[in-house]
């Protein structure tokens, strides 16, 4: 078994071609090299579906930011920050 993902491994049974993987071919990001399956693209959507698109905007507004808010407003945090650590 080849460890892909936390998310490969438990949430999906998955079965990749072996061209798909191997050979093993090398891509840079950020500056730095690593080691990436053959078909990158094709091994990607295979994993995570429509890896390219963002993701659906969450509504996620936790009671304790909204009494926070009330307890501070926002300006007056802003201006207390300001104050403490200048501009």
């Amino acid at each position: 078994m080849i460890f892909l993902s936390p998310l490969a491994v438990f949430t999906k049974q998955i079965v990749l071609p072996y061209e798909m993987v191997f050979p093993l071919k090398e891509a840079e990001f950020e500056g730095c090299k690593f080691t990436v399956p053959n078909q990158t693209r094709r091994f990607l959507q295979s994993i995570y579906g429509d890896y390219m698109s963002y993701p659906p905007k969450v509504g996620f507004w936790h009671h304790t930011v909204e009494e926070m808010v009330k307890k501070v407003p926002f300006e007056d945090a802003v201006n207390g920050f300001i104050d403490r650590y200048g501009r």
